[in-house]
């Protein structure tokens, strides 16, 4: 799984970097303007499927009810299909509102109308996914994400040029194409793998009672949760540019500045996760079979090797990052001025990574709700102090609400996580990442 996923990951880098040399920074700031309204509109439909999915699919699957673990899935598919579809036509009647109103830039409306089209297919398919990680068809999931990506890049390839020349609005349409193209195709397929795969295994009629109240119980707080944040984040990523204009930017270099730091150092110091994305994503329904078995000592055995596993891989990496960031920018972008901020941002590389894995860790657990709570949190800390820190510090205030937002929010879900599981350390299992570490130093210093 995560040698098709770093294919996978590599493929979305090279576009990432393709598409900041074709579309520039400010085309960059655009282009992910548009896709943090995206990503609000497609929280409605996808975020508590995936999830909710696989929590029931491994927990029926434990208890040996494959019939009803199959029509738990198709419920839920179908039922995040038709919320796609009344998400993407809202989105669609309202893109030039948001545009003009809310982002600012006209420029967004064609990109949201295109990108609405989407969502329909990227909320079957996350179902779907949910189905084939509860099962452990990790060659299905990964074979369905591969094919997204090759998509992807290929449409992506062919239009970018062509639509460049029209100017930045319909270059960034052309990136919304190839994304929209993906999901259908990553739909049609997984949709056929899923076919075949419970093809033997026959289908219930009606859900049992306490599977419905189940499902309700994790996909309301989770959605609740990822609309939620994602709304608070859209406003967030609404105010930066705005705040760096009334900070003494122009409305050219503030979403030029945007686009180096959310489209280009933030992917970079990203990329490294795909290492760790599929242990964490397997996670779940392991802690999930784990949970309903009531295994408490499995549990606690391993969400300790998990976090030691962890610190020991992101520690050394944040290191590494931080001495070759000019390097890794001019090899990806061809520039130097992201080095810059790859270097600071290297720091929250440990919690952010930590962060991922905890919440992986919670949501097997049964603990959505205080998962939705510590993400408002920190939703509404980064979106108050966007609001008033940007405009009168601009870039440095960006920076420090991205340290402050990684490091509240993966304190909030490890303490938890602590006291479910009741961990305790030892000396022994804190000196491996430290080990890891001042390793790491000491052949830096060499090297560099």
């Amino acid at each position: 799984m995560t040698f098709i996923m770093l294919i996978s990951q590599i493929l979305s880098a090279l576009l990432n970097v393709y598409l900041s040399n074709k579309l520039s920074a400010e085309g960059m700031g655009i282009y992910h303007l548009t896709l943090s309204v995206f990503i609000f509109f497609s929280s409605f439909c996808t975020s508590g499927i995936m999830i909710t999915v696989t929590r029931i699919v491994s927990e029926l699957q434990t208890l040996g009810k494959h019939s009803a673990a199959k029509l738990s899935a198709i419920v839920c598919c179908i039922f995040s299909a038709l919320a796609g579809t009344a998400a993407g036509v809202i989105l669609f009647v309202l893109s030039d509102t948001i545009s003009v109103n809310f982002l600012g830039d006209a420029r967004c409306t064609l990109s949201l109308r295109v990108l609405s089209v989407s969502l329909p297919f990227m909320a079957a398919s996350s179902g779907i996914r949910g189905y084939f990680l509860a099962v452990r068809a990790v060659i299905r999931s990964c074979a369905d994400q591969l094919c997204e990506a090759l998509v992807r890049i290929a449409v992506c390839y062919i239009l970018v040029v062509p639509f460049s020349a029209k100017g930045l609005e319909y270059a960034c349409c052309a990136a919304a194409v190839s994304l929209t193209v993906s999901e259908c195709v990553s739909f049609i397929l997984s949709l056929i793998l899923f076919i075949v795969g419970t093809s033997k295994t026959k289908s219930e009629k009606i859900l049992p009672k306490n599977i419905r109240q189940k499902i309700l119980s994790i996909i309301l707080p989770v959605t609740a949760s990822s609309v939620l944040r994602s709304g608070l984040g859209m406003t967030e990523n609404a105010l930066i540019p705005r705040g760096l204009q009334k900070h003494s930017m122009s409305m050219s270099q503030s979403l030029s500045k945007y686009g180096i730091i959310q489209g280009m150092a933030l992917p970079a110091i990203s990329y490294p996760y795909i290492l760790i994305s599929s242990f964490s994503s397997l996670i779940i329904p392991e802690m999930s079979e784990a949970h309903a078995k009531g295994s408490r000592s499995y549990i606690k055995r391993v969400s300790k090797k998990v976090l030691i596993s962890t610190l020991t891989f992101t520690l050394p990496l944040s290191v590494l990052f931080y001495y070759s960031a000019d390097i890794i920018s001019s090899l990806l972008y061809g520039r130097d001025d992201a080095g810059v901020y790859i270097r600071i941002l290297s720091l929250t590389i440990p919690f952010a990574y930590i962060d991922h894995v905890v919440d992986a860790m919670l949501k097997g657990l049964n603990e959505q709700l205080h998962y939705f709570i510590y993400n408002i949190i920190d939703s509404v800390t980064r979106t108050m102090l966007a609001l008033f820190l940007i405009p009168k510090y601009g870039v440095p205030a960006i920076i420090a609400i991205i340290f402050i937002s990684n490091i509240l929010n993966s304190t909030l879900s490890a303490l938890r996580l602590l006291k479910v599981t009741q961990l305790d350390f030892t000396v022994k299992d804190i000196a491996k990442p430290l080990l890891a570490v001042v390793f790491t130093l000491f052949f830096c210093n060499i090297i560099f």
